[in-house]
């Protein structure tokens, strides 16, 4: 976590959605996303999800109002996540948004290792030899899309390889529940979203599968009281 973003409060002032889901389509849509987008809209959780299959390579004013305007971001990063220009313009954009607002960000390596993404190694290495090609006349752009991959990879996160298959998606779901729960009852530092986010991945990964804010009211800080939850 970087170290200039630590204290700010998550700001979410100005939102209408609660979570963003950044996706690749042909890797994710009809098995993980479809799942996960189901279990949040079950429990109300109001998720943005940009479902069209035909995508051009740059986002559109609509899309970056919805990534202005949502609490978290949940980022699925897959094999061909980085062949997409449209879901690399989108991650830039998050973490922009993080870095302005202090919001927070959910990186999930499916099916990938976070090494991979984050050194831009195997398919996200053959992506970019692809638009460098492309790009040719703005490296800086190219150069953009691989820091934010780098940074993104250095955020805690989930591995689908790590966790156990039985307890992912659903581990992954109450780690956003939760997330959404607290940041509507109390303003939250990113400290304190990221041991929350910590002792969820704990718990979970250890079969303790139905977590409550209120069985994690002791990790926040002292100025937050107990009683908000």
């Amino acid at each position: 976590m970087a170290e200039s973003s630590s204290s700010f409060v998550v700001s979410t002032s100005h939102t209408r959605h609660d979570v963003f889901l950044s996706f690749r389509g042909e890797d994710t849509r009809d098995n993980f996303i479809s799942h996960l987008y189901a279990a949040l809209q079950r429990k109300n959780i109001e998720a943005y999800i940009d479902d069209r299959l035909q995508r051009g390579e740059e986002i559109s004013p609509a899309l970056e109002t919805a990534i202005e305007e949502s609490k978290i971001y949940v980022i699925i990063f897959s094999e061909n996540y980085a062949s997409s220009t449209w879901c690399l313009n989108e991650l830039t954009k998050i973490l922009d948004c993080k870095k302005r607002y202090g919001r927070y960000v959910i990186p999930v390596f499916y099916k990938v290792d976070p090494s991979t993404v984050r050194k831009q190694e195997e398919r996200y290495k053959e992506a970019f030899e692809v638009h460098e090609q492309l790009f040719k006349d703005d490296m800086d752009k190219v150069q953009r899309w691989k820091n934010a991959l780098t940074q993104a990879a250095e955020l805690s996160g989930w591995d689908s390889k790590v966790t156990r298959s039985l307890y992912f998606l659903h581990a992954l779901f109450q780690i956003i529940k939760i997330s959404f729960h607290l940041l509507n009852c109390v303003d939250l530092t990113i400290d304190q979203l990221f041991l929350i986010f910590y002792f969820s991945f704990l718990l979970v990964s250890h079969g303790f599968d139905h977590i409550t804010s209120n069985s994690l009211s002791f990790v926040l800080r002292s100025d937050v009281h107990s009683s908000s939850f």
